[in-house]
């Protein structure tokens, strides 16, 4: 039975498995093979992950997940694998990674702009008093476990704001 829901799983997620086995071999080619300065090595290792893994999640994942979290996460795929490119790709070989960092910082920067807002969200949502775990699953989309978890620290915040207050 354990092994059919994980099968299930696999099928439902099956961009992770597809993305570790993608990394791993350009991590093995990049790695142990010799590559010369001149090769379009690079340029296929940044294809891959600003392109290829990009349209590959959306692709798993266009269902499950709204467009605009889709998106988020899409960038934040992309900032990961530009960082994981200047790791598979020697550093005598790089001729472009070095003009992708700021996409990678700029990216970052969006991702940080797009979390405070959730905070922001998340906390107002949380505060309230009437606020229930089936509102947090429809309106951030965390599941029912953390949704809960989500509750009971909340409920925990505003006793101890409540001592403070008295």
């Amino acid at each position: 039975m354990e092994s059919m829901s994980m099968i299930v799983k696999i099928k439902e997620n099956w961009f992770w498995p597809l993305a570790i086995i993608l990394v791993a071999l350009a991590w093995d080619i990049g790695r142990f093979t010799q590559i010369k300065t001149d090769s379009s090595w690079e340029y296929a290792v940044v294809f891959d992950v600003l392109v290829t893994l990009p349209i590959l999640y959306f692709v798993c994942y266009r269902k499950k997940v709204t467009f605009k979290h889709n998106i988020f996460r899409i960038i934040a795929l992309q900032c990961t694998g530009i960082w994981l490119a200047t790791k598979i790709v020697p550093i005598e070989s790089q001729s472009l990674l070095p003009y992708l960092s700021w996409l990678r910082f700029g990216g970052l920067a969006v991702l940080f702009v797009f979390e405070a807002w959730i905070m922001l969200a998340l906390i107002k949502l949380v505060f309230r008093p009437d606020t229930t775990a089936d509102q947090i699953k429809q309106q951030l989309g965390a599941p029912a476990f953390v949704a809960k978890l989500i509750l009971l620290e909340a409920r925990f915040w505003r006793w101890v704001f409540s001592i403070f207050k008295r």
